[in-house]
């Protein structure tokens, strides 16, 4: 097969990863210092740093909605999405899931150690942390997992594509900013969590694709 050929799937996926070395730079370089620190004041007021701007319980929702994003759901939701691919499309296109959602888990650690990154100083965490700050690893793994929800619920089962996209792109989206009001992030390490997030999913999903089918092809022979 000519090289041109293998070229434009993958595309994506290299545009999606030059985005986030640049942004890794961007970060590094302090050339994001304004934006960051201006994202972070959109949530909170000198006079109560404690609280988020508005009603008290917006600061209980906020905390409630940042829970989807954390490790315990996703891997809850990542097994159940396995498990429904086991028994609708097979073994092999489960194992083939399976292994791009614990690959990128590891993955998400591994980089915030090497970029080393600390919290946010001001205002004030909501929430416990205790792991470095770049990429979010809420946010990282909401959009990994939401997204794939996206991609494989409507191939598997009856979900409407359409109603499945817009409830998971909500909940990816809200669990980003959760991580911004609550002081425990940057706007600039949920921004990199995505793009890391659009280069697996743009580089893993069309070895996928086929896989998932409900009816995927067979080889002959026993």
């Amino acid at each position: 097969m000519h090289p041109n050929r293998l070229l434009p799937p993958y595309l994506p996926a290299l545009l999606w990863l030059t985005a986030a070395i640049a942004w890794v730079v961007l970060v590094n370089e302090g050339c994001l210092v304004v934006f960051d620190n201006g994202g972070l004041a959109l949530f909170r007021s000198d006079q109560n740093p404690d609280r988020l701007i508005g009603p008290a319980m917006l600061t209980t929702a906020t905390k409630g909605i940042t829970h989807a994003g954390s490790g315990p759901f996703v891997l809850l939701l990542g097994a159940s999405l396995v498990a429904l691919t086991w028994r609708r499309a097979g073994r092999a296109g489960a194992l083939k899931l399976g292994a791009v959602i614990a690959i990128y888990l590891l993955l998400i650690p591994l980089l915030k150690e090497l970029i080393g990154r600390p919290r946010p100083d001001w205002p004030v965490s909501l929430v416990e942390t205790a792991s470095l700050s770049f990429p979010s690893g809420h946010a990282a793994r909401a959009v990994l997992i939401y997204v794939l929800a996206a991609l494989v619920l409507p191939m598997l089962t009856s979900a409407s594509r359409a109603l499945t996209l817009a409830v998971c792109a909500a909940l990816a989206l809200a669990v980003g900013v959760s991580r911004v009001a609550l002081g425990v992030h940057w706007p600039s390490d949920v921004i990199g969590s995505w793009l890391l997030a659009g280069f697996w999913l743009s580089a893993t999903w069309p070895l996928l694709r086929a896989e998932l089918s409900p009816d995927p092809p067979r080889s002959g022979g026993s």
